[in-house]
Order: C-alpha cells, then structure tokens, then sequence
C-alpha cells in the first residue's frame, strides 16, 4: 500500500478525540503516524477548512470540519508538492492561493498555487526570480492580483535581501522589490493601506542592536516611501502586523528589554512615526506568534508559546487594548509541547485556536479548539 494511500485510510479512522481541558464538541485532534504542520484555517458560512502539509511527504491536504469539529471530507492533491508551505489566504474567486518554497537542484525557490472553490489547482508556478535561495513568507489579495512577500540571496552573496513580489491575477510578475544592507533583512508579513502596503520583518545591518524590526511603506507601483527600523540592544523580528483604529499594530520576538524571550509591541501611524513602544511581558519566556485585531480594531489578541517550569510550550494568548495594556492573561496547559499557528475570530466573544500538538506516539498532531471569552 502507498504511503498516501495509508495517510487516506488513516484519514478515514479519524476520531473526534476528547481533551482533557475542552469538550469534544467544541474540539477537534487529527492524529497521524508522521508530521503534520497546520497551515491556515477558514470558516465559511457551513463549515471551517483546513489546510495542512504532512512534512514527511510534502503532500497538501484539506479537511473540511462542519461548526460542530466533525469531519465532512478530506481532500488530497495529486500533484500539488510545496518542500515547504508556509502560507494560505482566500484568493480573488472565493478560492484560494498558496505560497512557499521548493527546493529544485539543493536551491529554495519561491512556489505559488491558485486553487479555485472546488480545490482544483487552476494555476501553479515556480515564480522567475533571480537569486541562489528564494522563499516567500506571506500573501495578501488585492484587487487585481497579489502581493507576496519573504526574501532572497542573491548570487554571489552572502546576506539575504527582503523581497516584495506584486503579482497579476495569472500570477505574472508586475513588479518586484528588494531590500538590504551589509548583512541579511527579510519580510515575515504585511498589510494593504490605503495608500499603499506596510511590509514588516528583520533588519541587521540597520537599527541599534543585533537584529531589529523591519518597517517598509511601499506605494502601489513598489516605490519605497519610507523604512525604519525598531528594536533595543538584542534580537527583534517583526512577525506579526494588524490595523487598529488609529494606527497600525506590528509585534515580534524580542530579548532586549527582559531576561527571557518577550514581545515587543511597536505602534506607528501611517507615516512611520512611532506613537508608542512597549514590551509585552507575560512574566515568563513568552515567543509570539502573531496578532489579531477584534472588528471594531479596538481590542486586540497576541498569541504564542509559553516556555513553563514543566519544560514545554504551552499554548498563550494575550488580550490588550488600544494602549498595549493586558486585559487578559490566559495560558492553556496540555501534556505535550505545542505550537500556535493561527487564532481565527469567529465573534467578540468566540475564537478558534489552530495549532500542532506534540504526539509522543505519532509526532506533531493538529489540533483545533474553541474559545469562548
């Protein structure tokens, strides 16, 4: 029997597993023999779908869970391989385009999918970019067309280059930018402005420590407006960016300002001028994931990993408000090791939690959980 094969019947025997902290109703735990990282997860007007990579093999699933966690239907592709998927987000007809990388001849090289509603690969392309390493981080839709963004080595180089990528709707390349110093940046995440796209990710050839946040206003056409770059005597990267109602919020990992890993939250307005700086400390070794704004953009959810006494991760979220005060403290204690990929806002008072769970017996599992606040 194949191994995808195996992977289906598996599938198949899927069981809604009670945890111990929630209801099974309100849960849900895909446990396989291998790795399986969780990529994206949406919720449409029936049910959520989940995008998946079972690293072993590289294959791209899709599961389909109804608003009550039970499987519907499991959908694999044939042919679609990423070495690396790193991102999902609704495309311009309702379906969906994935980014990430493929190393073809020992180089990475950035790799995009257009899936229409049904999941029918509609386009997919290793994207023309010169350079020895390529990868992208993030996407967003536009209007007409997309914006990537990740970074590159150039041939012959040694640093990396922060790189944007504006695209048409047939994934035809528009226009491309770079970004660099004497030593390595790149971008992790972005948004679309009014006036253009903030792009945010690491800088360590500019700012004032070993590594910084990388801040960069680009106008529709790629002209670069303004940078800057944010951080203290350590290591800081931009990973996580969302609008608020007077600003834009932009967090990351940093070491500068505690004894252990905390976040660093930066608020700036649209010209780049910082309205505040503040240090996120959860009192313990907290590394961020990401942040999400509520949708009155006035109440906002950072999530991560907590580094316990037990010596594991541990899910966390962080509430704040508009000034970067914790309303909300809450960490979500589980046997094993786990990691944080998405918190999904289905209302003001309900959220999803999308992460991978350590399996001692089958690897990294993925699991989804419903919060009510």
């Amino acid at each position: 029997m194949s191994q995808k094969r195996l992977i289906e019947s598996l599938l198949c025997c899927l069981i809604l597993t009670k945890l111990w902290a929630f209801d099974s109703a309100h849960s849900f735990l895909l446990a396989l023999p291998g790795q399986e990282r969780v990529i994206s997860c949406f919720e449409t007007q029936t049910d959520f779908v989940v995008f998946a990579q079972q690293m072993d093999t590289n294959d791209i699933f899709v599961l389909n869970l109804s608003k009550t966690f039970e499987l519907q239907s499991i959908h694999f592709f044939n042919q679609l391989k990423f070495t690396k998927l790193n991102c999902v987000k609704r495309a311009m007809d309702n379906g969906f385009i994935l980014v990430g990388y493929e190393v073809l001849q020992r180089q990475s090289k950035i790799k995009i999918a257009l899936l229409d509603e049904q999941l029918n690969v509609v386009n997919e392309k290793i994207l023309p970019v010169s350079g020895a390493d390529q990868w992208a981080e993030c996407v967003v839709t536009l209007q007409n067309g997309y914006l990537l963004v990740g970074g590159h080595k150039t041939i012959g180089s040694n640093w990396y280059q922060a790189l944007v990528i504006r695209l048409d709707e047939n994934l035809e390349i528009i226009w491309s930018k770079t970004f660099g110093g004497s030593s390595d940046e790149w971008f992790s995440n972005l948004c679309e402005l009014n006036d253009g796209f903030l792009c945010v990710g690491s800088t360590e050839s500019y700012g004032s420590g070993q590594a910084d946040f990388l801040v960069v206003h680009l106008f529709q056409n790629g002209y670069i407006t303004w940078w800057k770059a944010f951080g203290g005597p350590g290591w800081e990267r931009a990973i996580g960016i969302t609008q608020a109602k007077d600003g834009i919020m932009v967090v990351g990992p940093s070491n500068s300002f505690t004894k252990y890993n905390s976040t660093l939250l930066i608020k700036v307005n649209s010209r780049g001028q910082k309205i505040y700086q503040k240090t996120i400390d959860p009192s313990a070794d907290f590394i961020v994931k990401g942040i999400v704004s509520s949708n009155n953009k006035d109440l906002f959810v950072i999530y991560g990993e907590v580094w316990n006494d037990q010596f594991r991760k541990d899910l966390a979220y962080l509430i704040i408000d508009n000034q970067g005060e914790i309303l909300q403290k809450e960490i979500i204690q589980m046997n094993n090791d786990q990691n944080f990929c998405q918190i999904l806002l289905l209302s003001n008072s309900n959220f999803l939690v999308v992460a991978s769970t350590e399996n001692p017996y089958t690897s990294d599992d993925i699991l989804l959980f419903l919060i009510t606040r």
